[in-house]
């Protein structure tokens, strides 16, 4: 199975949309796509609310934001973290 890690060594000075489009959806053969989710870094989440790293840690430790530990480091699902910044209807 040969892997493109083309795209995956660009990511680090792409922009978190273009990142989202990149791992949004995946074709595994044929017609059928399967939809995986977006995870973000909590620099890239500040950068997202327009707001500094550190307010973001501040929230994780509060636990207002909804995130994960991968390996040890803090991810954010890009649809959780949309989802959370929606106004309450």
């Amino acid at each position: 199975m040969a892997h493109n890690l083309k795209p995956l060594l660009c990511m680090r000075t792409s922009t978190v949309s273009e990142r989202a489009l990149h791992f949004g959806r995946s074709n595994l053969g044929g017609n059928s796509s399967v939809e995986f989710p977006t995870y973000l870094t909590l620099k890239e989440v500040a950068e997202l609310l327009k707001g500094k790293p550190r307010t973001v840690y501040a929230w994780v430790s509060d636990r207002r934001i909804p995130f994960g530990r991968k390996g040890g480091l803090l991810r954010f699902r890009l649809d959780a973290v949309t989802a959370w910044n929606e106004p309450e209807r």
